[in-house]
């Protein structure tokens, strides 16, 4: 007697719900902050990399019209043809005109006797209104220029020199020395104090990322005014560091400072004064909303399992209740009562699974005849492997001149892979395709192809010659593959026609593998040097349409060359368990080493590698190859 289960299937529901919602809930929290994050770091480093690029390239612009300024009003003070007060009005204006000049002094180099700082200057002009905003006077401009150090030797290698020029109790500025070369070939050192907040006016454009302008040295300059991250320069030197040192000129990474807080940065460096822009924003306040997400994510997952809960209690026992009646017939049915019949109208899987008690016999019998009708079948595929193998050349083609073996072997009972050959006078056409998949359909697309040779070799053998070119013989096999398949299914192929007096090889391509060539170097040993594939556009493949043209080309084979014909099968026999596949790369390797043997002897050493390779793993595609070699005491004669 059945026994009833000690878990009843409603409650196997709901403890499969919670299971479900809860491993559901958890997988979609990881993978939307994974996501989340992946996406917000690419986001990151895309606008950090693009916020220091702009930056460099405003305060390039802006600094490059201070300095040019600078060096117009260094000409001017040596220009003869103003007269002193045109001289004078006209430096005043371009001093006047620039928002970045607080302050501009001009030293003549090379005076005798004295240091350039302590010297008196040719010019010094200055505004007030930044050193008011300070509550500062014209002094400070004399303390500046007293605890002033003009680098002269870096001046010398670069020509343009950038410091901080804020001193205790003084209006923050920059320091510009500009050497620059008069007119009349005077040398001056030019020196312009520059507004700092202006420059900072340049770095407020973000409020999320903390921006520095540092020199060559690392040095800062001039930084974001907002409070941003905690961050000093002196605590990421190592990250200044990478910076300074970098080939790039820009670039974005992650580093982590001295207290291994991990920070995003990007910087950005301009030739103009050596200097280097610095961007970075904390990992921590960059992914917040990364840790809202999560928490969110659980709060509503807890309501929603605790919703799921209280409906699968309240609509489990209706769920179960067909399933019940199923369960108490099944009793029956073990007492040997067969009169009963299950009435369960559901139009579900258990409203199903009543109706099969009375299909089951029924059932029974249509598998037995469908297990003869497939024997059948199979036993009518047997028959057509059969033909089809027939299709193929048996025997090695051997000339003194010339040698050709192949070898195919199909991925299922029938194969979509056909080669053959046409040996007619001085002539021999190799021919080898591939037609889309495998299987019966395939080979009878085959059964067409080979069809279409052999009547164009018994128009060879009836004329004593072989006059079609490959791009008519591809022409002749178009037509045949599309009226065989009316364009549902294409071949891949590739016709050569080797000349036995003159070596020449001419051939045609339908999108197939382009064979290769292995020759004999000046050394007398084949090396990867020596080999040549085969060049020339591939037109479209067979049974595309009947209108498709199809071109020519040629290449002259010399005494000793093995020419490789192979399908796709071939480089694509993949290794089952490592799920690498053997390539064109093995397949050339393989060639080198047994090229010096006979035609059969290459096939069988190319074969065995490729399936030592797989470790005799089931073919995924047909394979096929075909090795051709010349004899290397031929000689052929020249071509016309």
């Amino acid at each position: 007697m059945l026994k009833l289960p000690a878990l009843k299937i409603r409650h196997k529901i709901l403890l499969f719900i919670i299971a479900l919602l809860i491993f559901a809930l958890i997988t979609y929290s990881l993978l939307a902050t994974r996501l989340f994050n992946a996406d917000k770091t690419a986001y990151i480093y895309e606008t950090n990399a693009l916020l220091v690029e702009t930056l460099a390239a405003d305060l390039q612009t802006s600094m490059a019209s201070t300095l040019k300024t600078m060096e117009q009003i260094s000409n001017a003070t040596s220009h003869k043809a103003l007269s002193q007060e045109g001289r004078s009005d006209f430096i005043r204006t371009l001093f006047q005109s620039d928002p970045n000049l607080t302050e501009i002094t001009i030293y003549q180099m090379n005076q005798p006797g004295r240091s350039l700082a302590s010297s008196d200057p040719i010019l010094h002009m200055y505004k007030l209104d930044y050193l008011k905003l300070y509550e500062l006077d014209k002094d400070f401009f004399m303390r500046l220029r007293a605890n002033r150090n003009i680098p002269l030797a870096r001046l010398e290698k670069q020509n343009v020199v950038l410091e901080d020029a804020t001193i205790q109790g003084g209006a923050p500025m920059i320091a510009v020395y500009l050497k620059t070369h008069s007119n009349s070939n005077e040398s001056h050192v030019v020196v312009g104090n520059l507004r700092k907040d202006k420059i900072i006016g340049i770095f407020s454009r973000s409020d999320v990322y903390t921006s520095f302008l540092i020199d060559e040295f690392g040095e800062p300059l001039a930084q974001t005014s907002h409070g941003g991250d905690t961050l000093h320069l002196s605590q990421s030197k190592n990250f200044i560091k990478d910076i300074l040192g970098s080939e790039f000129s820009k670039g974005a990474k992650e580093f982590v400072d001295e207290q291994g807080m991990s920070y995003i940065g990007a910087y950005n460096k301009f030739d103009l004064g050596k200097l280097s822009v610095f961007s970075y924003i904390s990992k921590d306040k960059a992914f917040l909303a990364a840790k809202q997400l999560v928490e969110k994510t659980v709060l509503v997952g807890i309501m929603i399992l605790l919703c799921s809960v209280i409906f699968s209690v309240l609509f489990s026992r209706r769920l179960t209740a067909a399933l019940n009646r199923l369960y108490n017939a099944t009793l029956k049915i073990s007492r040997g009562e067969f009169d009963l019949k299950v009435d369960i109208k559901s139009r579900d899987e258990v409203g199903a699974l009543s109706k099969a008690f009375d299909k089951m016999t029924e059932e029974i019998q249509r598998l037995l005849t469908e297990t003869h009708e497939k024997a059948q079948i199979e036993k009518e595929i047997e028959t057509a492997k059969t033909v089809q193998d027939n299709l193929f050349p048996h025997k090695t083609f051997l000339d003194e001149k010339f040698q050709l073996s192949g070898y195919y072997t199909p991925a299922s009972t029938c194969g979509g892979d056909w080669w053959g050959y046409i040996p007619v006078g001085n002539k021999v056409v190799i021919l080898i395709g591939d037609a889309t998949g495998h299987g019966v359909p395939s080979a009878l697309v085959t059964a067409a192809a080979q069809s279409c040779c052999t009547t164009l070799r018994q128009l060879g053998i009836q004329f004593n010659t072989f006059l079609l070119t490959p791009a008519q013989i591809m022409t002749s096999l178009n037509t045949a593959i599309y009226h065989a398949a009316k364009g549902s299914i294409k071949m891949t192929f590739f016709v050569s026609v080797v000349d036995l007096d003159t070596g020449m090889m001419h051939y045609s391509n339908a999108s197939h593998e382009m064979p290769m060539v292995s020759k004999i170097g000046p050394d007398g040993k084949r090396t990867r040097k020596t080999m040549t594939v085969l060049t020339g556009r591939p037109d479209e493949a067979l049974g595309d349409t009947p209108k498709t043209k199809y071109h020519q080309h040629e290449y002259q084979l010399a005494a000793g060359d093995v020419i490789l014909w192979y399908t796709d099968g071939i480089t694509e026999y993949r290794n089952q368990k490592t799920q690498q596949e053997w390539g064109e790369s093995r397949l050339l390797r393989a060639l080198i080493k047994c090229a010096d043997g006979n035609v059969d002897d290459i096939k069988s050493h190319v074969i065995s590698n490729a399936i030592e390779f797989g470790e005799q793993s089931a073919a995924d595609d047909d394979m096929t190859l075909v090795v051709g070699k010349v004899s290397e005491n031929v000689r052929f004669r020249p071509s016309v």
